[in-house]
């Protein structure tokens, strides 16, 4: 056979098969799940200083299994991991109310003293709480390495309040971002049906200053990180068309939720504003800044028109890259037929792209390894929007993914809620289980997977790189996701002038077949 047949049908094949190569050799370093005969579910995890993690979640099991001291109803439940995710310690926070009362509601920061502060939302007014404000409050409490609790506090009026984001700031107190729909107690100035709602606390949780942000219809605020100007970025959804929204959303009520974007100074001052969707209900749930200055925001789509390019099913991830100033630079859907819903969202510690975990129904389109049901779904993006690892987790049953770190070993840790007792979950649930998993072979998910009958040449390379075929596109990133040289219809690139460092490859052949490698320039 021609030897350039040969070549051709290996570089081929080696970049039909390159995500499922990378995909396969993802692996589970360990599972666990946690919990008794009730529903238990995992929120929110984070490493620890001791290198153990730790979760906040939910269980309405009645002290049995891993569960003691639950105190009636629905409790908070925090439990401290070694880093092999055996429990150190675990405690149920709460009244005889419901703690958290909606899903996904309870968040965790390990504290600067090596403590902990937990958010949720309460309907009690005893047992670990001293009051209830009225109806749904915002719960926050304060608690030290060995879980007791330091001090705590509800938040809000007479209505609903609730956390989604905690931040803990250089002076020791908390930024606290969610939502509120009183008019009274805690909150002044509510401009409408729900807003958007900041809180200061201080490091020993007295109330230093609130903020609403919204309109005259429904707002919340699902996350809020600290910027590389010492200000925050907020993000959520809106349904107003007035108050601080103005006329970025001109379909207001006649609509269904939006993507809402909101960068504030270091006085909590709104400096800029974006609103994005389309017609249906599209609600951002994580943000994170990007070395560029700009912005990387996920969230769920159910429009098919607007700003939203393509739709797949009945609900699609949306991920938006904006600039610095809030202006889209590129927007992607993700998903299958079904329902498919993101909850969190972590930048790759290498700088080659970021990672997200959800829930996802479907099984096709995107969606290719679902075992059934419900699946963890765990997809990893480079900084142009392409698609780099994605792989399902989970059973027959139902799985559901909140909360995605990378830990200080380079590896992805994942917590959510299982109810399966076959495919990954070795650990067989009492009922529907907190899930805790951790996963080898994923550092930066740019690995050298193509063997050495790929001919492209030198690598290290100090003037240009020569490939075994012409393709579409060739274009070299820094580790940080930015393009640097392009070459287009090309078997070559030109790459003389690169300072000498570690590069990221990117190949497209004219079928779209991508191919991602790393290269040393000497």
């Amino acid at each position: 056979m021609n030897r350039r047949i040969i070549y051709k049908a290996v570089i081929l094949s080696a970049l039909i098969f390159f995500g499922k190569a990378l995909w396969a050799q993802t692996t589970v370093n360990w599972s666990k799940t946690y919990g008794g005969n009730g529903s238990d579910r995992g929120h929110c995890i984070q490493q620890t200083s001791d290198g153990g993690f730790v979760v906040s979640g939910y269980t309405d099991t009645n002290n049995n299994g891993d569960v003691s001291g639950n105190h009636g109803g629905g409790d908070i439940w925090v439990l401290k991991l070694d880093n092999s995710g055996n429990i150190e310690w675990q405690k149920a926070y709460g009244g005889t109310g419901s703690e958290p009362f909606t899903e996904a509601n309870s968040k965790i920061i390990q504290t600067s003293d090596g403590g902990y502060l937990v958010t949720g939302e309460s309907t009690s007014n005893n047992g670990d709480l001293t009051e209830n404000r009225g109806n749904l409050d915002l719960w926050v409490f304060k608690i030290d390495a060995s879980g007791e609790i330091q001090w705590q506090k509800s938040l809000g009026g007479a209505l609903h309040e609730g956390a989604h984001s905690i931040l803990q700031e250089a002076d020791g107190g908390f930024i606290l971002a969610g939502y509120t729909s009183s008019t009274d107690g805690d909150v002044v100035n509510n401009k409408g049906m729900s807003d958007g709602w900041l809180i200061k606390l201080s490091a020993s949780g007295d109330l230093v200053w609130q903020k609403t942000m919204g309109g005259s219809w429904t707002d919340a605020l699902f996350s809020i990180q600290n910027t590389s100007d010492d200000g925050y970025i907020t993000a959520g959804y809106t349904l107003s068309n007035d108050g601080d929204i103005g006329t970025l959303n001109p379909d207001g009520f006649m609509g269904y939720a939006d993507f809402w974007i909101a960068k504030l100074n270091s006085n909590a001052n709104i400096e800029w504003q974006s609103v994005i969707g389309g017609s249906g209900k599209d609600e951002a749930k994580c943000i994170i800044q990007t070395n560029d200055g700009g912005y990387i925001v996920a969230g769920e789509t159910e429009s098919v028109n607007g700003d939203i390019s393509e739709s797949f099913g009945k609900r699609d991830w949306w991920v938006v890259k904006l600039n610095a100033e809030g202006a889209m630079e590129w927007e992607k859907s993700l998903g299958g037929s079904q329902r498919d819903e993101v909850r969190s969202i972590v930048a790759s510690s290498d700088g080659s792209g970021f990672f997200m975990v959800g829930t996802t129904e479907s099984a096709d389109n995107d969606v290719t390894d679902n075992h059934g049901g419900k699946d963890i779904w765990l997809v990893k993006l480079d900084y142009s929007g392409n698609i780099i690892l994605n792989k399902c987790f989970g059973g027959t049953s139902s799985e559901k993914g909140f909360s995605i770190i990378q830990s200080t070993d380079n590896q992805i840790v994942i917590a959510g809620q299982a109810h399966s007792t076959d495919g990954d979950i070795v650990d067989a649930p009492q009922g529907d289980d907190v899930w805790v998993f951790k996963l080898d072979g994923i550092s930066t998910g740019i690995e050298n997977h193509l063997n050495s009958q790929f001919s492209f040449y030198p690598n290290p390379v100090a003037d240009a790189l020569f490939f075994s075929e012409q393709l579409k596109t060739i274009e070299i990133y820094s580790l940080s996701g930015h393009k640097l040289i392009q070459s287009s219809e090309s078997n070559q690139i030109k790459v003389h002038s690169l300072s000498s460092g570690t590069y990221l490859l990117k190949a497209e052949t004219a079928d779209g077949k991508i191919l991602t490698q790393k290269i040393m320039k000497q």
